[in-house]
């Protein structure tokens, strides 16, 4: 997150990201990797979207790659 909004697009108005509905993909986790003053800085920009759990597409690739393995 964090390369992201300072190194890969700083300049852009909103980053949106797709996110699965994992335990790791929440603010709750961002907090404890970084204090909360850079965790308002690194999320300024920043719209999140979950996936709903029975439609997850990484579910789906999970299963492609398996296949593919």
């Amino acid at each position: 997150m964090k390369d992201l909004s300072e190194i890969h697009f700083p300049e852009v108005e909103r980053i949106r990201e797709v996110l699965d509905n994992l335990n790791t993909h929440s603010l709750a986790a961002i907090f404890e990797a970084f204090s909360p003053e850079e965790v308002r800085y690194i999320t300024k920009n920043m719209d999140y979207h979950y996936t709903r759990e029975y439609t997850s597409w990484f579910n789906m690739a999970e299963v492609e790659i398996s296949v593919l393995t």
